[in-house]
């Protein structure tokens, strides 16, 4: 969303969410988290602009290992 908001694309930006919104609760039964709604209310208003997009925290993710990537030891 925030991507589309910096390309000037409001509009993709607001059907990004609304897609995020039936995919959860649809496949999961659930929410977007409020991070994820603060920042659909932030670009709802028409004055949003790229030089404003919201810049919010970004989740981050653990990082998946390579399904060949050797196991890490422990050492003791």
């Amino acid at each position: 969303m925030r991507l589309y908001v910096r390309q000037g694309r409001r509009a993709a930006a607001l059907r990004q969410y609304q897609l995020c919104v039936d995919i959860l609760r649809r496949e999961l039964g659930s929410e977007p988290e409020a991070v994820t709604r603060q920042l659909y209310q932030q670009i709802l208003p028409e004055r949003v602009t790229t030089r404003t997009a919201p810049e919010l925290p970004v989740p981050r993710q653990p990082r998946a290992r390579r399904p060949d990537a050797p196991t890490p030891t422990r050492l003791t």
